[in-house]
């Protein structure tokens, strides 16, 4: 009599097949959401090691015994022209209501050309970093004069900032957590260029005047405030919003804010 044989390997359910690609997905999410993470830490530390760079310089310039004030903007005279350009991070506030064609402000190349004129050309100091975060830029420019200086950069290629305690703390409108408009004053700033002192309107606002309506927008700066009159750097981090503090990057000194946007973010 011949005896039936039973199949050894039966097949899977429908229901243990989705209970199998199920599992899978949520491991590979896992593995994604684990290896952004390192991605943004192994980020955020070489960011930092470039602004451990500039504490140096810094640290550098004080040991001159040069008043901070004089570094606070970097001047010099160029082919029989006169230059003053402010240490400001922020933004020019101008005319109109789109606010985002104002003008950004390059706080750390001006810096930089600051500190120069007492430490000598620092682009040796530079050599090290790899070269895309070390950016050529222009500090002015006449239409027949162009004054050049150099910018470094994050992770993310955002330039890295630098906040001089002349011009740190917050300026211009800001939205509050409820999205209400909050009226504060812009901080008048006198720019030498070509001989003629021009007054820049400058605002360094937390949040941008229409986050509301355009989610791409980004605020002016972090608004904060130096500690001990010292100079401090920061990246704009991952988002490129130095108004979205918490995943903004420091270094070995996180500052303080205004007390009207303090708990805010």
């Amino acid at each position: 009599m011949a005896h039936m044989r039973t199949n050894r390997f039966a097949a899977f359910t429908l229901v243990e097949l989705l209970v199998v690609m199920g599992i899978i997905a949520v491991l590979a999410g896992l593995a994604l959401a684990v290896g952004t993470g390192v991605i943004k830490s192994q980020r955020a530390a070489t960011t930092q090691n470039t602004i451990q760079m500039l504490e140096t310089y810094l640290s550098d310039l004080d040991a001159t015994g040069e008043d901070k004030r004089s570094y606070k903007a970097f001047k010099t005279e160029f082919d029989m022209q006169q230059y003053e350009l402010p240490v400001l991070d922020g933004r020019e506030d101008g005319d109109g209501f789109d606010k985002s064609a104002d003008r950004p402000i390059d706080s750390l190349a001006r810096f930089i050309a600051a500190g120069d004129q007492f430490l000598g050309d620092s682009s040796d100091r530079w050599s090290g970093l790899d070269s895309s975060l070390v950016q050529d830029v222009v500090l002015a420019d006449t239409g027949t004069i162009t004054l050049r200086g150099v910018a470094l950069t994050d992770q993310w290629g955002q330039p890295i900032r630098a906040v001089h305690p002349s011009y740190d703390g917050g300026f211009g409108d800001y939205q509050s957590a409820a999205g209400a408009l909050t009226t504060r004053s812009v901080l008048t700033v006198d720019e030498v260029v070509t001989g003629s002192s021009s007054s820049l309107d400058f605002r360094r606002s937390f949040r941008p005047f229409d986050s509301g309506s355009d989610p791409d927008s980004v605020g002016d700066a972090d608004e904060g405030i130096c500690q001990n009159e010292r100079v401090y750097f920061y990246s704009a981090g991952p988002d490129g919003d130095p108004g979205a503090r918490e995943d903004n990057v420091y270094g070995s000194v996180t500052p303080q804010y205004p007390n009207e946007t303090r708990g805010l973010d």
